[in-house]
């Protein structure tokens, strides 16, 4: 009896060992962050700074070639840094991912105008969005995609309001009043939230910023006449 009994304890622990290593293993192979991606460090690419990433003390004189309206926008504030998402914050993803959003006023009206970008967009595809915000006082107005990284012609993206910001693709050069660019990136959006709905034509110039902006349905015509760049 007492053999027996040994050899049943010794049977029973090799089945509880056995056991144990199936739940563990289970364990690891049902472990929810085994799929998560890490995307490491992701900073905003040189190209899309160089377009949309301007520090206080920057300003823009713009004047409508049409009726001679100036408009003076000026960067007021700046928020940058680096976000980290580990995987104890179920995104899906982790990574350490750098964003800046850049806060601006314009003479002609009370809104806030904010020009927003996130490195963590890259998990949605390799074209880095920069986001435009409007927000009054008491609320936001809307947002709509400003530029890509998709410098492609012909590129569309879809926006919050249903309308596209579609690339139209960089250009040799284009005159802007008594000025001209060189290497101008166009871009369009058919309905611009941030513009009353408008479908808008941007001109993106390095290390300048916009220095044309048309309002098709408005029947303006903005062209940068004067500015002063801190980058």
């Amino acid at each position: 009896m007492i053999q027996r009994k040994h050899k049943i304890s010794a049977t029973f622990i090799f089945f509880s060992f056995s056991l144990l290593f199936l739940f563990f293993y289970s364990c690891k192979k049902d472990d929810p962050n085994s799929n998560v991606k890490n995307w490491g460090t992701v900073y905003a690419p040189q190209d899309i700074k160089d377009l949309s990433y301007f520090k206080p003390g920057t300003y823009w004189i713009y004047k409508d070639s049409l009726s001679g309206q100036i408009d003076s926008v000026y960067v007021t504030d700046i928020a940058e840094g680096m976000e980290e998402v580990t995987a104890d914050m179920n995104k899906g993803y982790t990574g350490n991912f750098e964003h800046f959003t850049i806060m601006m006023k314009s003479s002609l009206d009370t809104f806030n105008y904010f020009n927003y970008f996130h490195g963590y967009y890259i998990i949605y595809g390799n074209y880095y969005p920069v986001f435009r915000y409007k927000s009054s006082a008491a609320a936001g107005i809307g947002k709509t995609i400003l530029l890509t990284r998709s410098f492609q012609a012909g590129a569309t993206f879809t926006n919050d309001n249903t309308g596209q910001t579609i690339c139209k693709g960089f250009f040799p050069s284009v005159i802007c009043g008594d000025s001209t660019y060189q290497n101008v990136l166009k871009m369009k959006d058919t309905k611009n939230i941030t513009e009353n709905n408008d479908s808008t034509y941007y001109y993106h110039v390095a290390s300048k910023g916009i220095v044309k902006k048309q309002l098709l349905g408005q029947n303006k015509n903005w062209v940068l006449v004067r500015y002063n760049i801190i980058q």
